[in-house]
């Protein structure tokens, strides 16, 4: 399973079975897909507000995926 890195914000397939965050939303026109994470989720984040939240919140309860 691949996860998002909160530190890095990068796609990752970690070892084991990492305690993650789960995002549940609605999927809107320009959202953020597999392929825009794939190529680079740190150069995008300003533009997906909806995981860039997640990822603090999961940064705020030391929960280390997304």
């Amino acid at each position: 399973m691949r996860l998002i890195n909160v530190v890095t914000g990068k796609l990752e397939d970690p070892a084991g079975s990492p305690e993650y965050a789960i995002l549940s939303h609605t999927w809107g026109d320009n959202e953020l897909s597999f392929e825009d994470m794939a190529r680079d989720y740190v150069q995008t984040q300003n533009k997906y507000p909806k995981v860039r939240g997640t990822i603090e919140r999961a940064r705020r309860r030391n929960i280390h995926y997304v």
